[in-house]
């Protein structure tokens, strides 16, 4: 949940492009809606936040490295509008 009560949630119901989907109600009695800039094919799940980073895992997803990889989306101004996700958190390197 953001400061104004927003709640974000993964879910499979229907509406989303992958299996798990991020979803946003404006408070606990409204109607989720698919939380679309960060909808993809693939799973979105484990949803963590703060007033400036949404920071998600996702697997399946184009550019994932395998497995489940974790993902930004940082909040542009303060009318909750995101930039898409671009940059994974976690990269897999090849051990020495």
């Amino acid at each position: 949940m953001d400061r104004e009560g927003k709640i974000y949630f993964d879910s499979n119901r229907s509406g989303g492009k992958g299996d798990y989907s991020i979803w946003v109600a404006s408070d606990a009695h409204s109607e989720p809606a698919l939380f679309e800039l960060i909808d993809s094919e693939g799973d979105e799940r484990e949803i963590a936040m703060n007033d400036t980073f949404l920071v998600f895992s996702a697997q399946k997803r184009p550019g994932n490295l395998g497995g489940y990889d974790l993902w930004i989306s940082v909040k542009q101004d303060l009318e909750e509008k995101a930039l898409p996700p671009g940059h994974r958190l976690i990269q897999k390197h090849p051990l020495p």
